[in-house]
């Protein structure tokens, strides 16, 4: 294919996760991917796109900030993207969500607040914090692996 027949086909791709209800933006569809399938494997509510610091509410009220990573070829950039005004505690948990290239399931952790906080670096540049991700800083106690609840919601969507 040429490159504009690559381009109209991501356009018509995301078209088509939006119709769906998969994305709620026209961005990359990883972070919409990642937002969807969290509340489909967690039971949670999406917050509004105008919400600031977390992305979904679960049952009990509590705050989910969703970051992902989707390990691509050629991309070895290690961090999830900044989390802004980390200061504000605008969420309780952080659901970190690794994809493998094709879109299966790596990795996923629900991380509290605080764990985030003490683990992130600010970054002037973008104004914000950068979690990286280094499974070593996981063994903790206060954080749960979700893998395979993600890997169980992930083989229910794709069936």
């Amino acid at each position: 294919l040429k490159t504009l027949e690559l381009l109209q086909n991501y356009a018509d791709l995301m078209d088509e996760l939006w119709k769906r209800h998969i994305v709620r933006t026209m961005n990359n569809p990883v972070a919409g991917f990642a937002e969807y399938l969290t509340c489909k494997a967690l039971s949670l509510t999406p917050a509004n796109n105008s919400e600031k610091g977390f992305d979904a509410t679960g049952p009990d009220g509590a705050k989910y900030e969703i970051k992902s990573r989707r390990i691509a070829k050629g991309n070895s950039r290690a961090g999830f993207s900044a989390i802004r005004d980390i200061e504000g505690h605008h969420f309780d948990f952080l659901i970190a969500i690794i994809f493998e290239s094709d879109f299966k399931i790596k990795s996923a952790w629900q991380i509290p607040y605080q764990l985030v906080k003490d683990n992130s670096r600010l970054q002037t540049h973008t104004n914000g914090w950068i979690l990286h991700y280094r499974e070593s800083s996981w063994v903790d106690s206060t954080v749960i692996d979700l893998t395979l609840v993600f890997i169980d919601a992930l083989a229910k969507e794709i069936t």
